[in-house]
């Protein structure tokens, strides 16, 4: 999913609570570097300082989501 497709989509969309906590808890991850990727328009230092991680953990978890910007 990218940035374009995160704002149209997921941004807006309210939690499913019929989901597992795991699922759920991935899902505001992944909701969350999203927001803050676009937020830094795609500028990993500002998004980690953002989110709090080191850039190596964002990195991380932008491979794991498959995040692209």
């Amino acid at each position: 999913m990218d940035l374009k497709e995160f704002r149209d989509r997921v941004y807006y969309r309210t939690i499913n609570l019929d989901q597992t906590f795991r699922e759920a808890k991935r899902e505001l991850e992944k909701a969350m570097l999203l927001h803050h990727m676009a937020k830094s328009k795609g500028n990993i230092t500002k998004a980690s300082k953002s989110l709090g991680l080191s850039r190596p953990t964002l990195y991380e978890k932008i491979d794991k989501y498959k995040i692209k910007f």
